[in-house]
């Protein structure tokens, strides 16, 4: 988490579609992000990707079953130095269009 709050700008934004949820600046991010996302040690498996020449990932979460379901594509907005604004389209389907599989195995 330390890592991820260098990371995140001053004026970070986290967005997740489909809900009212958003966030604005970094004293607001990073304790959402701490209580709500990060999870546990192998809660979550990301697979990189580009999106409107944006970099990205397929994010992941672990099952009842051990294998990773699609939760969210996440795009990230930055600059040379900087995450400037998280993006997560909250939508499973979304992962065909990205030629993604539909569960990852279970480590």
């Amino acid at each position: 988490m330390a890592a991820l709050e260098r990371l995140l700008a001053e004026d970070a934004a986290l967005e997740m579609t489909g809900t009212t949820t958003w966030f604005s600046g970094k004293a607001t991010c990073v304790p959402y992000i701490s209580a709500f996302a990060i999870g546990s040690p192998g809660d979550w498996e990301m697979v990189g990707l580009h999106a409107n020449g944006q970099l990205g990932a397929a994010a992941y979460h672990r099952g009842d079953d051990g294998g990773y379901h699609p939760f969210a594509i996440v795009i990230l907005a930055t600059t040379a130095t900087h995450l400037k604004r998280i993006s997560l389209f909250a939508d499973p389907a979304l992962f065909t269009r990205f030629d993604l599989p539909a569960v990852l195995p279970a480590r």
